[in-house]
């Protein structure tokens, strides 16, 4: 089972230790595998968790912009998420790369092709889009929200 959108960082008043002590009984129960992270205030703990519980993880990294930023700026970013997950030595359980719906998100079809290319050539490590029927039908769309 895997749990999509699982953050790194407290969205509330907790404290990171409340946090992360919440996080450990979900990964406790033995029912979570896979989980999508971003990088984000808890990580190097959020690494820990995954290395005890076995835990295998994609990344978010943002989206690439051709219009605000080059592929070799992007992929300079992307590695300091990478580097900590080395130096942390998650490298086997990391899976590859995530994004949420990056055409209805503003990324254009050549960026997301430079993008996902110049990742997989970089790290090897999969690609994992989630793209909504919206994203090809376009009567589908339905604006920020589903109505």
């Amino acid at each position: 089972m895997g749990m999509y959108h699982f953050p790194d960082h407290p969205s509330t008043d907790i404290t990171d230790a409340e946090y992360l002590e919440m996080v450990e009984a979900v990964f406790k129960a033995g029912y979570v595998n896979c989980v999508t992270t971003n990088g984000g205030r808890c990580f190097r703990d959020m690494l820990a968790l995954y290395k005890k519980y076995n835990i295998k993880f994609f990344m978010f990294t943002g989206l690439y912009n051709s219009k605000t930023s080059s592929i070799s700026k992007y992929i300079e970013q992307v590695e300091l998420k990478v580097k900590v997950i080395r130096e942390e030595g998650a490298w086997d359980l990391f899976l590859g790369f995530h994004w949420d719906e990056p055409t209805q998100n503003g990324q254009t079809g050549d960026d997301f092709l430079a993008m996902t290319k110049a990742l997989y050539e970089k790290w090897g490590k999969r690609n994992y889009p989630v793209f909504a029927v919206a994203a090809f039908l376009e009567e589908y769309y339905v604006g920020d929200g589903m109505e």
